[in-house]
């Protein structure tokens, strides 16, 4: 299965709805226990130097699907390019 992001689409907002659509492909792929290839093109979430700067430290931000992530990881080839 091939699943991609497009930074272009809604102007890189990660909002709920996009977020769910990645969430769909981790769980088709796992249903059908298909290896996935998932091509990022930048899904914002914003970030800069400047930011970096200001706040003093960077962070991982939270990311609801990981635990489908790690399942499927467990069940089949991942790779993100």
């Amino acid at each position: 299965m091939v699943a991609g992001d497009d930074f272009t689409v809604r102007g890189g907002a990660a909002d709920a709805r996009i977020g769910n659509k990645s969430l769909y492909s981790l769980k088709l792929a796992e249903h059908l226990r298909l290896p996935l290839v998932n091509l990022v093109d930048g899904s914002g979430g914003g970030g800069s130097v400047k930011t970096l700067e200001t706040m003093g430290a960077t962070y991982v931000p939270g990311l609801p699907s990981w635990q489908n992530i790690v399942r499927l990881l467990s069940m089949v080839p991942v790779v993100g390019a």
